[in-house]
C-alpha cells in the first residue's frame, strides 16, 4: 500500500479559459514535471511549486498532428517527447534560461533548476525567476494509435494498439530490428488466447531492468530482459 506523505500540492495554469489536466510527468530527479492538457504542454520546478515554461500549440498543430495524451522526459531532461492521439511523438528541445544575476549564479555543472531549488531550501531568498523554453525540434508519426510511451535511457519505448512495442530513438528514428510483438513472448500465465490484448500503460524499472505493462483487459505483467537492450530473440 501507499500512504502520502506531506501536504498536497496544487497546480494551477495562468489561462481563464477551462483546460483539463490530463497528463503529468517528472523527471528522475523529481526537480521538475510537464503538466499536460490537450493542447498546452507546461513545465513546473516542483519545490515550490512554480510554472516556469509553457507552449500552446497552435490550432494548425493540433489539426495536423493531434492533441497531447502522454509525455516523456529523456534523462539529461534537455528534451521532451509528447504523443497525441493521431499517433505523432513530438518531440521538444528544453532550453533553460539561467538567472543574470551573479549573487544568484549556479556553477557551470550544476542544472540552473536544481540550483535554485537549492537556495530557495537553504536560505529561502527570493530568486530570480528561471525560465524554460520549449521548442519544436522534429515530429513522428508512429502509424497506429500510442497507448503509453516510457524512457529507456538512450531510446523511447512506445506502446501501440496493435500489441507492438518499439524502440525509438530521441532523434525520431524508429529501431524497427528491435520493435517487440507481445502476442509472440512467452508468459509464466498465459496470454497468447488473446490476440487483441495490447499495453495500455508501460513503465520502464531500472532496478528490475524490466517493463511493467497494464494490459488492455485490466491484466498486468512484467517482462524482463538479461540485459538491458530488450533486443527480440
Amino acid at each position: 500500500m501507499y500512504f502520502p506523505i506531506g501536504s498536497f500540492r496544487s497546480f494551477s495554469l495562468p489561462i481563464e479559459d477551462f483546460c483539463e489536466i490530463i497528463f503529468i510527468r517528472t523527471t528522475r530527479d523529481r526537480l521538475k514535471l510537464v503538466l499536460l492538457t490537450p493542447t498546452i504542454i507546461s513545465v513546473w520546478l516542483t519545490k515550490p511549486s512554480t510554472l516556469v515554461g509553457l507552449v500552446q500549440r497552435s490550432e494548425n498543430s493540433i489539426a495536423v498532428h493531434g492533441a497531447n495524451v502522454y509525455a516523456e522526459w529523456r534523462n539529461d531532461t534537455q528534451k521532451l517527447a509528447v504523443s497525441t492521439n493521431k499517433g505523432y511523438i513530438i518531440y521538444y528541445k528544453v532550453i533553460i534560461d539561467k538567472p543574470k544575476s551573479s549573487f544568484f549564479g549556479a556553477t557551470n555543472d550544476e542544472d540552473p533548476c536544481e540550483y535554485l531549488i537549492r537556495l530557495n531550501t537553504e536560505a529561502q531568498f527570493v530568486f530570480p525567476m528561471v525560465r524554460i523554453k520549449l521548442t519544436q525540434d522534429s515530429a513522428l508519426h508512429v502509424g497506429s494509435d500510442i497507448q503509453g510511451l516510457t524512457n529507456l535511457g538512450s531510446d523511447l519505448l512506445v506502446a501501440d494498439d496493435k500489441g507492438y512495442l518499439y524502440r525509438i530513438s530521441w532523434d525520431g528514428i524508429i529501431h524497427q530490428h528491435l520493435t517487440l510483438c507481445l502476442h509472440t513472448l512467452s508468459y509464466t500465465t498465459s496470454l497468447n488466447s488473446d490476440r487483441d490484448l495490447y499495453a495500455k500503460y508501460i513503465e520502464f524499472s531500472p532496478l528490475l531492468n524490466g517493463i511493467g505493462i497494464i494490459f488492455s483487459d485490466g491484466t498486468s505483467g512484467l517482462i524482463i530482459c538479461e540485459t538491458s537492450k530488450f533486443e527480440p530473440q
